[in-house]
């Protein structure tokens, strides 16, 4: 019943909430090589994503739905947001506080609950702990991501950059590109190779932000959807 009750929501969340993203935002464009037959269907994955703005939770819940549409979605958000917005549960939202460690033992139970209902889990984790500006580079990320990894271990993980561009558009276009699947596990170093595949992408994006300005020729030779 609670399965259902979240389904619905979900429905009519989503049908209201384009007309308040239609006021906010541009477009969504996504750049993806990742089909559903890349990954295992029955394979957990992690999407570990940079974190440019209050969007962005709703931005992995649409890349999730169009790359993995049979697996279970789910997004760690800070207990604090959460709290506030308890309704993003039914979105999929697991509360998280890395500095309480009850609060962290909660979530990790929680996610377990998930996965052993639902072996096909997608996660989208923001491993840089905090928002920043969009296009600048990320320069750490936390430690607990590698944990958290290990936790969902054998997992695909998945680098995604977001960009903001508030420059060229009344309102914001977002541009998300997702990059190969990664090995963050076998690595002392894994941490700072994931900013840098972040950076790299996300480089990216920002080169064809700049070239795109409303070229539908380009954006679509380039390889970019619409995700939204």
């Amino acid at each position: 019943m609670k399965q259902l009750d979240s389904r619905i929501f979900c429905f009519v969340f989503f049908f209201f909430f384009r007309l308040i993203f239609r006021r906010k935002i541009e477009a969504i464009n996504f750049h993806s090589s990742l089909t559903e037959t890349s990954i295992e269907p029955s394979s957990p994955v992690l999407l570990l994503a940079n974190h440019v703005s209050w969007w962005d939770g709703f931005i992995l819940i649409f890349l999730a739905r169009r790359l993995f549409p049979r697996h279970k979605f789910n997004v760690a958000m800070k207990y604090e947001e959460w709290s506030k917005r308890k309704w993003m549960g039914h979105l999929g939202a697991l509360p998280i506080d890395s500095k309480n460690p009850s609060q962290l033992l909660r979530f990790f139970r929680n996610l377990k609950k998930e996965r052993e209902n639902n072996p096909a889990i997608c996660l989208g984790y923001f491993f840089q702990g905090k928002m920043a500006v969009s296009g600048e580079k990320v320069s750490e990320a936390l430690r607990g991501t590698v944990f958290l990894a290990e936790e969902l271990a054998p997992i695909t993980v998945i680098p995604v950059a977001i960009f903001a561009d508030v420059q060229h558009q009344p309102k914001s276009v977002f541009y998300v590109r997702t990059g190969s699947p990664i090995d963050i596990l076998n690595s002392a170093s894994s941490l700072s190779h994931l900013t840098d595949w972040v950076n790299e992408l996300n480089q990216k994006n920002i080169q064809d932000a700049e070239l795109i300005q409303g070229k539908s020729s380009v954006f679509k030779s380039m390889g970019w959807k619409k995700l939204w």
